[in-house]
Formats: C-alpha cells, structure tokens, sequence
C-alpha cells in the first residue's frame, strides 16, 4: 500500500509495472526535483540496473518527496503520482505485451505473480520450463539446461535475476522475481543479445582502456606476452606514446607521467598497459589507471588492483584519490583468468558500483594466451562486440555477467 497524503493506492502484487529512470520524461524529473526528490535520488533508488520496481521501492520514492508536496501530490498542477503511475502502467503493458507472453495462460504462474507460492525444487515441470526458457532467453542459463527440472543450475540463473534486479536472493521464483523476468525477457522467439553500453564508453571518437597483464603469472610468461601483445598493437595502428612527449599525453588526456604504465594511442583508443608485480606501487599504477579508463581488462593469476590484498574501496577509491583526472560514468570491467568471483563479490559489487558492467570469465587461463586474449577483448570492444563475443576472445563459454541485463544497447534477434 503506498500513501500519498490521505489517498491510499495499491499497488497490486500482479502489477509487473516499474519505473525505468533513464526514460523518465525531462520535465517530470524537474518536478520530482521540485518536490524533493533528486534525480540523484532516482538512480541511487533504482540501483545498478535502473530500474525502480515493487511496493518497497516504489514507497520508498514516494517518501522521499517533502511533506508539502506529498500532501497534494501535486507541483504546478500536475500530480506527480498520476505521472509516475503512467510510468508504471507504460511499461506493465509493455512487458506485457512482450515477455508477460511467455507466461500466458499458465495457472501456476499467475498464482505466483497474485503472491501465492513460489517456484522451486518439485514444482509444475511445465511451469519451470516457461521460466527457463525465458532465463535462456536473457542469457542466465545454458539452453541445454532447459528441462523443467528446477534443479542446481536453474536455482544458480535465479539468483543471479535477483543480483541483477537487486531483490532477495531466495533462489526460488517469487512474484518479484517473476515480475522482473517478465520485465527483462523478450517476446517468445526472440532472445536477448546483450552488449555494454558503448555509447557511454566513448569520448566523442575515442575510448579510454587500461590492461593489467599478467599479474600473479610466471617472469617468462610476463615478457612473452608483453613482446606478442606490443607485435599485436604495431599491427593494429598503434603507436607507443614516449613518456617524456608531454604534448602527446596531454592530447590524449593523461593527467601525467607514470613509469610503470606503457600509454599507446591507437586509432580510436588510448589504451594503458600496465604489468603488476607484488610491489604496491604498480599495483597503485594499475589501479589509477583503471580508474580514469572507460574500459578495463584484468587478465593473469591474480586481481592486480590498489594497495593491499582487499582494498578498501578499489577502482571507485583510486578513482577518488586522483580529484585532479576524474574517472568516467560508466565503466566495463573484464577480469579473466584470476579469482574473478572474489574479485567482483568482494572488492567491486560490494561497493555500489551502479555505472559498471562486469564480465568475469570463469577458470584460470593458460599464461600462453595472455596476449591473445588481451587483442581479441580490444578487437570486440572497438567493433562494439556482444558478450557472447567477449566470453569467446575470453575463452570461456562459461562467465559471470553483472548489470548487462538493463543496457540500452542490447538487441533482439530470433532464436
């Protein structure tokens, strides 16, 4: 039950409506700020996938708006619920119309979605199948795995709809969590392509990437791979930047010198290599670097990145630590052949890293493919490349995905 003033409205269980803050109308943000709620607001409430859903976070935006105007509800004549309430009902309708498709007519479903018990281990074969397919379909499970049995694997694709939607992982369908899902799948048929937002990772022409390489790997596999990635570069346009060109450096906006980080400009990229050791000031270097970059790629046995072991605030601290070359809004962020699931729960997720896309490829990588991997993730990132693509350069089918879900830039295409 949400309450604005003395007129209370409820907000349905089965209502998959929600509220997307990148499509709120310019002038209703301006009103919203009027009335005490700040786009800033917005965002921080919608969290990672920017997206406000559910009676929690729907009452929560409502009790932000000051006491005056949520009194009338009202700001120049406009009442700010009904708008809001458009908001929701726009896209209740538009999911829908799309994934609310895949759920039609299944008695199981819509008794979950009208708050009654939830999908899990045992339940109608049929129903489970309708939600895997759909869990396939936006990229959290392996096709072969859709067999209406809501076993380990499908528990796993759950929770992971769950990080992504930010609600409680429960590892069991509930009517949030199937709300979400109608929300994020497409239309029967179809599937989802996800691809980072690369509209965001561009400065005009130009992208920012900076490459860990090699850190925790053997002293032979480093110089191997630093000598065929530099062959890779020289064939791909890019020029090596010497660190005393202060001209050069500062056309591409690198806020100064470092010795431990290689600066090359490439035809549409100025990308950062940096090799850390154990020693705090690369790992410092590394993590600067990353920082201030549009695109980051963590490839070798361990996550190189700030002053010790567990950093207390990471990219987002070494970011902080530099006012004088502010980092950018929106990042992605690859980390492939390290302890990649520490590295995303522990020091990046865990601080609300709400512009950032994470892609871990799972198992450790062969050293010998270093180089490889690092030339094929810019290949896919400069021709603006899915994730499926990135997971093959990675050379891993298998990978952890966070904040794709919601990106602006993912496509439909037929199954």
């Amino acid at each position: 039950m949400v309450s604005i003033g003395r007129a209370p409205v409820t907000w349905a269980p089965d209502n998959v409506g929600y509220i997307v803050v990148d499509e709120l109308p310019h002038d209703l943000i301006g009103d919203l700020a009027e009335a005490g709620v700040s786009e800033e607001d917005l965002r921080d409430l919608a969290g990672r996938d920017g997206v406000i859903r559910g009676t929690e976070e729907l009452e929560n935006l409502f009790s932000r708006i000051d006491e005056p105007s949520r009194a009338l509800a009202v700001v120049r004549g406009r009442s700010l619920f009904d708008a809001l309430r458009a908001q929701v009902e726009r896209n209740r309708q538009r999911a829908g119309e799309a994934g609310g498709r895949r759920f039609a007519h299944d008695p199981v479903l819509a008794s979950v979605l009208a708050g009654g018990p939830s999908l899990g281990p045992g339940s109608n074969p049929e129903s489970v199948y309708r939600v895997e397919r759909a869990l396939a379909d936006i990229g959290l499970l392996d096709p072969a795995d859709v067999d209406g049995d809501y076993d380990a694997k499908t528990m796993e694709a759950v929770e992971r709809l769950q990080i992504e939607a930010e609600l409680p992982i429960t590892s069991r369908v509930d009517a949030p969590t199937l709300g979400a899902l109608i929300a994020l799948a497409p239309a029967p048929g179809a599937r989802l392509v996800r691809r980072p937002e690369y509209d965001r990772m561009r400065d005009g022409d130009r992208m920012t990437v900076t490459v860990a390489l090699g850190a925790g790997d053997r002293a032979s596999a480093r110089m191997r791979a630093e000598a065929e990635l530099v062959s890779g570069l020289l064939e791909r346009g890019f020029t090596r930047v010497r660190p005393d060109d202060l001209e050069a450096m500062g056309e591409l906006g690198v806020p100064g010198r470092d010795p431990h980080v290689d600066v090359w400009a490439g035809p549409d990229t100025t990308l950062f290599v940096v090799m850390p050791d154990d020693s705090t000031t690369e790992r410092i270097a590394a993590s600067q670097a990353a920082a201030r970059s549009n695109a980051v790629l963590f490839a070798g046995r361990q996550f190189a990145i700030g002053e010790t072991e567990r950093p207390r605030t990471g990219l987002r601290g070494a970011q902080q630590s530099r006012p004088h070359a502010p980092g950018p809004d929106y990042q992605l962020i690859c980390a492939s052949g390290c302890d990649a699931e520490a590295a995303a729960e522990d020091r990046l997720l865990g601080q609300r890293t709400v512009d950032t896309d994470l892609f871990t490829a799972a198992g450790p990588t062969p050293e010998r493919a270093r180089a490889s991997e690092v030339l094929g993730f810019l290949d896919v990132i400069r021709s603006e490349g899915s994730t499926d693509e990135l997971a093959a350069v990675l050379g891993r089918t298998a990978a952890t995905e966070r904040g794709f879900l919601s990106n602006r830039s993912n496509q439909t295409e037929a199954v």
